[in-house]
């Protein structure tokens, strides 16, 4: 985040993306082979980027490639940071270069590709299971650090510093799918134990700058005490993982209303501490940080409604998700 800040301030990056490049951006290799396998643009992931990760593994992240229309290399470069190697421009110049090359040469790479309108593309992210559902919208943010902010991230300069900081600070999106069966619960006065369990396991950490978080079901201890009663949420949750090494002990607040059988409003607030290699002893130490976690009801018309949860790029199906 921070190097893209960078790299989208220059005016000749901006200009050579704005008018030579189509920007896209693909956030998790497992999501494109589970659930975008036999759509156009999985197809095209699959030729672009298969044999890139036979060669570098799980090596690609923060990774910038150039590609023509029909997926052929042409130029970029893998592990490619702000303040290291992280100057874009020369890589876009090349692949530029290498475009007109091959245009000129009548290379098939550079032809125009006819770009289907495909009616699949969303449809393999719910496959349907939301039908009658609802969707949260969540909101995640830092909101203190003991011992006073500071930076964890390399120092090439003061303003690489700062702009990682503000990163650091910033506010993370994602998306809580409720079942039609779980959302009839909520309107009657019913907290779902498969919710507490969903909202524990995928939602309650930070997503951000595009971090997906932790997987608190692989090697996570949770403890989760929510009630509703009246409308009113309260509840305490605590997990821990990698032997207390890593954790979050927020509590909860909220409300819930409902109309003719149906959820109106859905308000849910968790904030507490958040920890990763350290130990919580009862009381914060430097370096912990407080997480507070928001949950709203999203409206029909909300176009967040057909994002999937965070937790879908790391590879969970919907079925384990929504379980």
């Amino acid at each position: 985040m921070e190097a893209r800040g960078f790299w989208f301030s220059e005016p000749e990056v901006v200009d050579l993306l704005s008018r030579e490049f189509i920007p896209i951006v693909l956030d998790s290799w497992p999501f494109y082979r589970e659930f975008m396998a036999g759509t156009q643009e999985g197809e095209f992931w699959h030729k672009a980027f298969g044999p890139l990760l036979e060669k570098y593994d799980s090596g690609l992240k923060q990774s910038h490639f150039c590609f023509t229309a029909g997926g052929d290399l042409i130029g970029g470069a893998t592990r490619l940071y702000a303040g290291g190697h992280g100057d874009l421009k020369p890589y876009l110049k090349a692949a530029l270069k290498e475009f007109q090359r091959g245009k000129k040469a009548g290379d098939p790479g550079a032809r125009a590709v006819e770009i289907k309108q495909d009616p699949g593309v969303v449809g393999a992210y719910d496959q349907g299971l939301l039908e009658g559902g609802i969707v949260i919208r969540v909101t995640n943010k830092f909101v203190e650090q003991a011992g006073g902010w500071t930076s964890v991230f390399p120092k090439p300069h003061d303003e690489y510093r700062r702009k990682a900081e503000e990163a650091y600070r910033g506010v993370g999106h994602d998306r809580l799918w409720v079942r039609k069966d779980e959302a009839e619960q909520l309107a009657g006065g019913i907290f779902p134990e498969s919710l507490k369990t969903r909202i524990a396991r995928f939602h309650l950490y930070p997503t951000y700058y595009g971090l997906i978080g932790p997987d608190w079901e692989k090697d996570g201890k949770r403890n989760v005490d929510v009630t509703l009663s009246q409308g009113q949420i309260r509840g305490k949750v605590e997990i821990k993982a990698d032997e207390g090494k890593r954790g979050y002990t927020p509590d909860l607040v909220g409300r819930v209303e409902a109309e003719g059988g149906k959820v109106t409003r859905f308000d849910l607030v968790a904030r507490g501490w958040y920890w990763e290699n350290a130990r919580w002893e009862g009381k914060p130490t430097n370096g912990m940080r407080l997480l507070a976690v928001g949950f709203t009801l999203a409206s029909e018309d909300d176009p967040s409604r057909v994002v999937p949860p965070a937790t879908f790029y790391r590879g969970i199906r919907p079925a384990e998700y929504l379980r």
